[in-house]
């Protein structure tokens, strides 16, 4: 099954619109958890929801995978 390109962007808005939804039921007192050692933290994960999706989409875009550009986006989401 093939999506439409308003099909394709209104199911990314939606997956957006789930993550801040969720996001904003974080405490921050749950930001350190991490389910065990070899997984993220809370924040290591919303950081990187914060630069994943765009950064794929970019890649989408220009036919290939930019990984100076993945991996500026990784170091400013630590920032």
């Amino acid at each position: 099954m093939a999506l439409t390109k308003e099909e394709l962007i209104a199911s990314l808005q939606n997956e957006v619109r789930i993550l801040v939804h969720l996001a904003s039921k974080v405490d921050a007192d749950m930001l350190d958890y991490r389910p065990s050692a070899k997984q993220r933290s809370t924040i290591e994960l919303l950081r990187y929801l914060t630069y994943m999706g765009p950064a794929l989409i970019h890649g989408i875009n220009g036919g290939a995978f930019d990984i100076a550009s993945w991996t500026a986006a990784s170091q400013n989401a630590e920032n």
